[in-house]
């Protein structure tokens, strides 16, 4: 059930400062090359050679949150995930959402050479983490340059040229119990990626129902999935970015937190659940 906590932390919100975000997207496209599959979770579903397609978003603005000390690597854990995802859009992908986390890490000639790691956590459609057996899922993009020349420092580049790196995979892992209680890999879809493509910019941050501005009906996505997809902190990246679209990028004052007293004690009471896994 929704709780009071939760709609008295939108009103704590209210006062926080919200960075405008620096949206990056990449289209992913990969081929499948290794199915790891033991107690057949995927039924057969996903075959070798398959296409693999997906997406890939991160804020830059998240470089000053770097939580490695290191000026060669770098390190980021963003849960919730925000604006920071990456997405399966379809079978060999597992559909996959970005629910639980984001995480990213950089390393500057490295072990490896120049490497770039993104993680989502979350779930597939149909739902792994419903599976008996199943603790978490990851969708996993890992760009490798063995030369170490496309890094500079430990910041997430603007940029993705798939030329730079010798290797380049995306990894759809699930991990659990096996049926001996031992925790290990459920699955996992290991995919060479192929090709690697800026999109334009995506909606305007706060664009929950991605129409490509940030309104009133965003607000209502919001608050319907408080405590599902969405949490307190949302609200401020909603307010930051009202009045904005896709093309102008401009912004309008948000309403005040009066005209939203009404919906909050809705939030307050209504009732609703938690994703939690089966």
């Amino acid at each position: 059930m929704r709780s009071a906590a939760a709609a008295f932390a939108v009103l704590l919100c209210l006062a926080s400062p919200v960075c405008r975000a620096e949206l990056v997207r990449f289209q992913i496209t990969a081929s499948v090359d290794a199915i790891d599959d033991p107690l057949g979770v995927l039924a057969g579903a996903v075959m070798i050679g398959d296409p693999l397609t997906g997406l890939l978003q991160y804020d830059l603005a998240i470089i000053a949150n770097d939580d490695n000390p290191s000026p060669d690597f770098g390190a980021w854990l963003l849960s919730p995930p925000g604006d920071n995802f990456i997405e399966g859009s379809n079978a060999a992908a597992g559909n996959f959402q970005t629910i639980d986390s984001f995480r990213a890490s950089t390393a500057n000639n490295g072990p490896l050479g120049d490497r770039l790691s993104f993680f989502g956590t979350g779930d597939t459609t149909p739902s792994t983490v419903e599976h008996p057996n199943a603790e978490y899922v990851e969708l996993n993009v890992a760009l490798t340059d063995s030369d170490a020349t496309v890094l500079a420092n430990d910041q997430l580049p603007s940029v993705l040229n798939l030329a730079d790196y010798e290797q380049a995979v995306v990894t759809l892992t699930a991990e659990g119990f096996n049926d001996n209680s031992e925790f290990a890999t459920l699955y996992e879809v290991s995919a060479t990626i192929t090709q690697l493509r800026r999109l334009a910019g995506p909606g305007p941050s706060g664009d929950f129902n991605g129409d490509g501005a940030v309104d009133a009906a965003d607000y209502t996505v919001w608050r319907d999935g408080l405590g599902l997809g969405y949490v307190a902190q949302d609200y401020n990246t909603w307010r930051a970015g009202y009045g904005a679209s896709a093309a102008s990028l401009s912004a309008t004052a948000a309403p005040e937190p009066a005209a939203l007293a009404g919906a909050l004690l809705a939030v307050m009471g209504a009732g609703g659940h938690r994703y939690r896994r089966g």
